[in-house]
């Protein structure tokens, strides 16, 4: 075998290369994001969960392809393209960010979130953020404001 090593040139110019293209500005929207619709459910629903469910209610979201999801080991961040969605929320357990899994449901419009929780509380206070909703309840009561 021969060992290859590729040198990288950089050539120097004497002036700098202008721009031919015109840049474009970043737009900030004009109005932030709403914040959908969630609950965040625990498994088992006594005791220290194993997992935490959340589902977010994404009307008007066609297509998974138009999320982007980020779940770090205490806080999940939702955003919805472009400027549709907004969410980010503290988690009240700590996650294992690699063993997550999500679905978007394209007929309810919902996006399901699977965390695996580290199997302990994060930190004392946390635990009153963990809703204890009955989850028909809460999609019929989602269904009843669409209306």
């Amino acid at each position: 075998k021969q060992w290859y090593q590729r040198r990288v040139r950089v050539q120097e110019v004497e002036k700098p290369v202008e721009n031919t293209k015109p840049v474009k500005k970043a737009t900030k929207p004009t109005q932030p994001a709403p914040r959908p619709d969630y609950i965040v459910l625990q498994e088992p629903i006594e005791g220290t969960p194993n997992y935490l469910i959340i589902e977010i209610m994404l009307p008007g979201i066609e297509s998974s392809a138009k999320l982007t999801l980020d779940v770090g080991e205490d806080r999940l961040t939702l955003h919805a393209h472009p400027a549709k969605y907004f969410l980010d929320i503290e988690l009240p357990y700590d996650v294992i960010p690699l063993e997550s899994g999500a679905q978007f449901d394209t007929s309810l419009h919902m996006l399901t979130v699977a965390l695996m929780t580290t199997c302990g509380p994060a930190a004392e206070g946390k635990i009153e953020r963990v809703l204890t909703i009955d989850r028909e309840k809460f999609l019929e009561s989602l269904r009843k404001s669409e209306k």
